[in-house]
């Protein structure tokens, strides 16, 4: 298994919350950094502006091997009018469309790519909790 953050300090978390699971930790840029042979990539709330998000998505999914998944789940665009919480920048957000028109010229298999509700608790502001809906787009794909 190999784990890929910019952060070494979330490098570091990681480590210690894995023990002694087999993993191989890299310090690095999703921009810029390739795998190869990949069985599965998950890519979770990486928010950067599109043009950041397209070289980073193309290169995970090209680091997959053929019947490699990737799952991709991120802060949908609805969720900065419709949702609760995340990056109030638009530039960042995106929806499932969005990722799959990163992937043009990528031979895979969508198995799902939508908008979906996170339901997440928050203070009201009186000392008690509310749950709120969160708007998340989610992708999965098989790389052919």
């Amino acid at each position: 298994m190999t784990a890929v953050d910019f952060s070494q300090v979330a490098i570091d978390k990681g480590r210690t919350l894995a023990g002694d699971l087999p993993v191989d930790w890299v310090c690095a840029d999703a921009t810029t950094w390739t795998g190869s042979d990949l069985d599965l990539a998950v890519v979770a709330y990486f928010q950067v502006p599109a043009a950041l998000r397209r070289t980073a998505m193309w290169n995970v999914v090209s680091s997959l091997r053929p019947g490699g998944t990737l799952a991709r789940v991120a802060h949908d665009s609805s969720n900065l009018t419709e949702g609760t919480g995340g990056p109030q920048d638009p530039a960042v957000l995106m929806t499932a469309s969005d990722i799959l028109d990163d992937l043009e010229g990528i031979d895979v298999e969508v198995v799902r790519a939508e908008r979906v509700a996170r339901v997440v608790t928050a203070d009201d502001g009186h000392g008690s909790e509310v749950t709120k809906t969160a708007w998340d787009c989610l992708v999965r794909l098989v790389r052919r």
